[in-house]
């Protein structure tokens, strides 16, 4: 931590000590709030509509729906407005524009829930009666505790009363309809144009095993399908009827099980929100999706919808009894109008844009007419878009706005300030308690343009200086990335008095909107007089916009006066380095490095939903007293509660991530920090690493699934390997992928060589683990590589080349090569494919199809055997490849190498189960059955569950080949790994 705060100060001007002591943490009084930050917006285009609030004074807890009231007479349509909120209290208010107060109507949680033996879990939608004038009725659907409960999910009709404000009698319920309560349980409600009631309901599971109880196809069961019922003259004995058109009235299944005439279409997942086209009466149901995409469906009368046989175009379970609607193939014959899973997350329907709506008409003096269009949003991110679907071809899909809401449904409704005879179309975000209208967003651009220069952003009062605005923050953590030796100055800024709200469960901490956390990452280069010198080279932003982290990287000038933005897709820049561990007496040799500048979607592989915002900045991070030297540099959380920046959180020091560098420091915590600060991101449950290692920091070291655990994307040729073998590196896969510079080099992201003082760190961590009673052979040429380089590591630089370089030319291997070539020149250094190949120049170099055979079968760095087998019949983890060559064209295999994930045949996509006792197996599903599931592991070994100790099983997007396969490989061997497949 010493070295970054001596870094900040050596390229920081002193006056950062006088701002700090007005601004910062030395100061008197509360913070200065950061008021002159820019970082509004995004510097892309602006997107054609924006919300505001409405109903300002109303604040209510959790709403999920809203409804007019009507009154049945044209001159004051409305009598009152009625919102639920999700814990079943309904509450209403006067129909005006700025309403003060809100009445409660009914509170379900105590007047409907039977507290002798349930409580209410949660209500999810209400309608009102086609003839609420005249009968005041409305239905609300709402579930019970405990978790899938008989019955336990309900529709109940209720009675609005006529005084004032109006108030619902609890004796007035009458349930309708009754279903399974569960995880995905649907129930949004709407009357037809046809006076029925439309409920749809979900598959009842949660997320893993997809359907687990096997309802969605199963029309015998009222979930995970589209209910139709006629409640017009419902009674205690007779709550509704069934519509004698509806498809499956007197239908039996092939086993003689007679149908549920309720049910008017199957295999829904969720069915959470629907909506009726008002110009062709067409049923819409947004269909909250699984893994692969999200689905919006038009509902067709006996449609078969394919979950859970499919998820959109994707199959899940083919094995499964198949419902009536498929075709003879069994696939269902309606697929979903709508995919999207680029930018949605978990849809949320849906209303259509009415032909009156205020919102229709120019925007930005252009037209832009979303009449007629069916409006969704994204319950995650908070964006809207608008689908055209009068076309008969897949309906053209826009992106209206980035609202920054938790969507949870639309309305369209009158409000007295909207011109004569338009609607407002209406949103309602359930985190935040607010009603939200949305509107044209009329600015050609938004009002602040983006700062495309540092200097811009409001962080810095002199970017030269890297002085900081008031009411900006430095701060050092303890453990930080490595970046191929960058040291990074961190600033933190808050443009509110909101403080940050820290979380034991680091995804809950609570960050105001547009908190921004910035790294100025500074290099050691030659300059043009061959001398050292410290250099800026990138500055990294994240910004909060209120629910989602956007990345944002600055690229340093020559005068280092200012920084650039960087366009979304990065770009590379070209240094020249001093190299520690090459040169003489005179000095570290110079080579030449590429720095990379992340592309956003490359920022966000990292910077997911499980690891927002900056890891640097927590507690956990933040925890050393403050340097008397240097007290403008942050470095214990405490002080930043003292500010107002924080809240309290005292957490344990079992889990403080510490100096990984820092010799005088417990092994164990150093390691631990190490790894959790250089490979958590992925290595985590919700990260997007296919293993099942979770190397964050507070978790109990035998629930990292690393000790003694065999490894899933194989062992690189050594003997007895696994992940981690206490006592044993040289036979610790771990060890040996953050060593090398070759095949299986980890991490992927944030640098190209390995750390060397981060592997020693390693090595003595596992070297210093107790070891069981082994038998340890030493007989693996990989093992006696990691043996001599670990004693080329403790050499000064002259002797350790003499030594690598011996090693290196005795051998071509090059999982051997790998770890030695810091040491060789790089000028001498194998040509690598690299993380970013030439695609042509590969397929352009003529392969020998004998030496592919020879690296295929016996080359220690070749994985692909470890679960492909060319004998059809083997044991296998992967396709077999026999006859691949008569399949795939050169240019289909290289691709399938580089990008194994974008195409995943059914039978190989793999799953992840996590047990009640915290085990995670990882594997392709090879026999299932009621009582187990078997998954055969990357090590080609099965492994049975049974189903009673499964928690929950995920089928994974990735494929268990990971990415970056032939990054090690040189070009030649790439072109001769093709030729071979091609001769198959």
């Amino acid at each position: 931590m010493l070295r970054t705060v001596a870094l900040f100060l050596a390229t920081t001007s002193v006056a950062i000590v006088c701002a700090f002591c007005c601004h910062g943490v030395l100061a008197d009084e509360r913070r200065t709030v950061w008021t002159s930050s820019k970082l509004v917006g995004t510097p892309d285009p602006p997107l054609p509509f924006r919300v505001e609030r409405v109903f300002p004074h109303l604040q209510f807890n959790e709403p999920i729906a809203m409804r007019d009231m009507p009154t049945g007479d044209p001159t004051a349509p409305v009598e009152r407005r009625i919102v639920l909120e999700r814990k079943g209290r309904l509450v209403t208010f006067e129909p005006v524009d700025d309403p003060t107060a809100s009445d409660l109507a009914i509170d379900l949680e105590t007047a409907l829930a039977d507290p002798a033996n349930e409580d209410i879990a949660s209500a999810r939608d209400f309608v009102l009666d086609p003839r609420f004038d005249e009968n005041r009725f409305l239905y609300v659907t709402w579930t019970v505790l405990p978790h899938e409960t008989e019955g336990g999910t309900r529709v109940s009709r209720l009675t609005m009363g006529t005084d004032s404000p109006p108030t619902i009698d609890p004796a007035s319920r009458l349930d309708i309809l009754t279903y399974p309560s569960g995880d995905h349980i649907g129930t949004s409600l709407r009357f037809g144009p046809d006076g029925m009631l439309y409920v749809t309901t979900g598959d009842g599971a949660r997320p893993f095993p997809p359907d687990k109880f096997k309802t969605a196809q199963d029309v015998t069961d009222l979930r995970g399908a589209v209910l139709r019922v006629d409640v017009r003259n419902a009674t205690k004995s007779s709550p509704y009827q069934i519509p004698p058109d509806n498809p499956f009235v007197d239908y039996r299944t092939s086993d003689g099980r007679v149908a549920r005439g309720e049910i008017y279409a199957i295999g829904l997942r969720n069915g959470f929100r629907s909506a009726f086209d008002p110009a062709t009466n067409e049923f819409w149901v947004a269909d909250v999706g699984w893994d692969r995409c999200e689905m919006i469906h038009k509902i067709a009368k006996g449609g078969n919808h394919g979950w859970s046989l499919y998820e959109g175009p994707f199959e899940i379970d083919l094995q499964q009894p198949h419902g009536p609607g498929c075709n003879e193939d069994g696939k269902p014959i309606i697929a979903p109008i709508i995919l999207q899973r680029d930018e949605v997350q978990s849809v949320t329907g849906g209303v259509f844009v009415p032909a009156n709506a205020s919102i229709a008409g120019k925007l930005a003096n252009q037209p832009f007419q979303i009449d007629g269009d069916y409006l969704f949003g994204c319950y995650m991110n908070g964006g809207v878009w608008a689908a055209d679907v009068s076309q008969p071809s897949a309906p053209v899909v826009r992106k209206l706005a980035a609202t920054g809401l938790r969507i949870i449904d639309f309305e369209t409704i009158k409000l007295s300030s909207t011109p004569e005879g338009k609607l407002d179309v209406i949103i309602i975000d359930i985190n935040n308690g607010g009603i939200y209208r949305l509107v044209p967003n009329e600015q050609k651009a938004q009002r602040d343009p983006f700062p495309t220069q540092l200097s811009d952003t409001g962080l810095f009062i002199d970017c030269q200086s890297l002085e900081p605005a008031p009411g900006i923050f430095a701060y050092s953590p303890a453990a930080t990335m490595y970046r191929d030796g960058a040291i990074g100055q961190r600033v933190i800024g808050i443009p509110s008095e909101d403080p940050i709200r820290p979380s034991y469960w680091f995804p809950g901490t609570k960050y105001p909107q547009g908190t921004v956390l910035a790294n100025t990452l500074t290099r050691k280069v030659f300059n043009d007089q061959n001398e050292i010198v410290n250099r800026r080279v990138e500055t990294q932003l994240l910004v909060f916009d209120g629910l989602n982290w956007a990345p944002y990287s600055y690229v340093w000038n020559d005068e280092q006066n200012d920084a650039e933005l960087v366009p979304a897709g990065g770009t590379e820049i070209t240094l020249s380095v001093p190299d520690n561990l090459l040169g003489d007496e005179q000095g570290p040799a110079k080579r030449e490095m590429l720095h990379t500048v992340y592309s956003r979607n490359q920022c966000m592989i990292c910077h997911h939903g499980y690891n927002p915002g900056g890891i640097g900045f927590t507690p956990q991070q933040l925890h050393e007293p403050r340097s008397v030297d240097h007290p403008e540099v942050v470095t214990h959380w405490n002080d930043l509660v003292d500010s107002g920046i924080t809240t309290r959180l005292n957490i344990n020091e079992d889990t403080w991530w510490v100096d990984p560098y820092d010799e005088t420091l417990d092994l164990d915590a150093r390691a631990r920090s190490y790894l959790a600060v250089n490979c958590s991101a992925c290595h985590q449950m919700g990260g997007r690493a296919s293993s099942a290692v979770n190397l964050q920091r507070n978790v109990p070291i035998d629930e990292m699934n690393i000790i003694g655990a065999d490894p899933a994307q194989g062992n690189f040729g050594i003997t007895g390997a696994c992940v981690v073998k206490p006592g044993h590196p040289e036979q610790s896969v771990l060890m040996y992928r953050v060593a090398t510079h070759g095949p299986g080099q980890m991490p992927k992201i944030g640098s190209g060589q390995p750390d060397i003082a981060g592997a020693k760190l390693l090595w003595d961590w596992i070297a210093a683990m107790k070891q069981e009673p082994t038998v340890d052979q030493h007989d693996s040429p990989l093992m006696k590589a990691m043996l001599d380089w670990r004693n080329v590591i403790d050499q000064g630089p002259a002797v350790g080349q003499a030594m690598a370089a011996s090693v290196v030319s005795s051998t071509t291997d090059p999982t051997i090569v790998g770890l030695f070539e810091p040491w060789i020149e790089v000028s001498q250094r194998a040509t690598r494919v690299g993380p970013n190949p030439d695609v042509a120049a590969l397929l352009s170099i003529e392969g020998d199809a004998k030496r592919g055979e020879y690296w295929f079968a016996k080359a220690a760095s070749a994985q692909c055997r470890n679960c492909h087998q060319v004998r059809e019949g083997a044991v296998s983890v992967g396709p077999s490849l026999g006859g691949i060559g008569s399949r795939r064209t050169r240019a289909e295999l290289l691709d399938q190498i580089l990008n194994p994930s974008n195409v995943i045949e059914p039978r190989w996509r793999s799953h992840l189960a996590l047990t009640f006792d915290g085990e995670i197996v990882t594997g392709l599903k090879v026999d299932e059955s009621d009582d187990a599931i078997t998954l055969r592991r990357s090590d080609g070994r099965d492994q049975t569950i049974a189903a009673d100790d499964i928690e929950t099983i995920k089928l994974l997007d990735q494929s268990l080949m990971p990415s970056g396969m032939c990054e090690a490989m040189t070009p030649t061997e790439v072109a001769d790994l093709l030729s071979y497949l091609q001769s198959l």
